[in-house]
């Protein structure tokens, strides 16, 4: 019989993982080591937020979610820097952390911290492994991180229950997939219409535009209304910099955005506000 730590590092392989970033403890080296079986190479990093950063960057590149791995207590709160900013950023990443054994949690307090608790605000979904359920849980948890708007997700591993045999059962409750969103035909209309009386509309784009999926979409709307566009941080590479309607980015606009200093419209797909500076201050 397979133990939890195996099927754990089975599913990881099976769903494409080849790499998790991390640092060592005695509470993940049940995982570390199945995953060395399974020939997931585990990347030693000197702290657990480079680990994430990492991941989250692997994310970001490969549009696959990247794996992060820490043990309990400080690597745990180490880990969240990373974890967070991929949930700014919206990175498809997979936090694993590593916990206590529960035959001990209800009377030892060194180290415990409610983990769920604490990945809850910066994650997609947080949930535990309960040595049951292991496979479907794993491969839920990677898919969510790349549905709908991408972001991390979190799985929380205490020592027993990785080095203990899997059990037949349901395990913990899986979230559902995200509901298909469809644009209504007449926003669709509005928008034309709105754009078609603007003296001088502005297209501004942000992170919530994907680079490889949205590329040529907002290409053809540019060319086909005539719209300069702008650009968040986050956006760069959605149009490229030589087009004749790329206007600049949003945090350092370049001189011919001047044009759009004063735009009649200023549509708005994806930005995120903090990014909405364009222009003269």
């Amino acid at each position: 019989m397979a133990t939890t730590a195996e099927v754990f590092a089975r599913s990881l392989r099976e769903a494409g993982v080849r790499r998790i970033f991390g640092l060592p403890g005695g509470e993940v080296v049940n995982l570390i080591e199945a995953c060395r079986r399974e020939g997931v190479e585990f990347v030693l990093t000197r702290h657990e937020a480079t680990a994430a950063f990492m991941a989250d960057v692997t994310g970001q590149i490969s549009r696959r979610p990247g794996v992060c791995l820490s043990t309990l207590g400080p690597g745990a709160t180490n880990l969240v820097s990373g974890v967070a900013n991929a949930y700014l950023d919206r990175s498809p990443v997979l936090a694993i952390t590593g916990d206590m054994s529960t035959e001990v949690a209800r009377s030892c307090t060194h180290q415990q911290l409610d983990l769920n608790a604490l990945y809850g605000p910066i994650t997609k979904w947080s949930a535990r492994v309960v040595g049951e359920g292991t496979a479907p849980l794993v491969r839920r948890a990677l898919a969510l991180t790349t549905e709908g708007r991408p972001g991390p997700a979190h799985l929380v591993l205490p020592s027993n229950v990785a080095r203990g045999e899997e059990r037949q059962g349901p395990g913990p409750a899986l979230p559902p997939p995200p509901p298909e969103v469809a644009i209504a035909p007449e926003a669709v209309r509005k928008f034309v219409q709105v754009v078609g009386r603007a003296a001088r509309p502005v297209l501004l784009l942000g992170i919530g535009v994907d680079p490889v999926r949205h590329r040529q979409a907002v290409l053809r709307l540019l060319e086909a209304t005539g719209m300069p566009a702008l650009v968040t941080p986050k956006a760069k590479g959605v149009i490229p910099e030589d087009h004749p309607l790329f206007a600049g980015v949003c945090s350092g606009p370049r001189p011919r955005a001047r044009r759009c200093s004063r735009p009649g419209l200023r549509a708005r797909p994806g930005p995120r506000p903090t990014w909405q500076r364009s222009g003269r201050r």
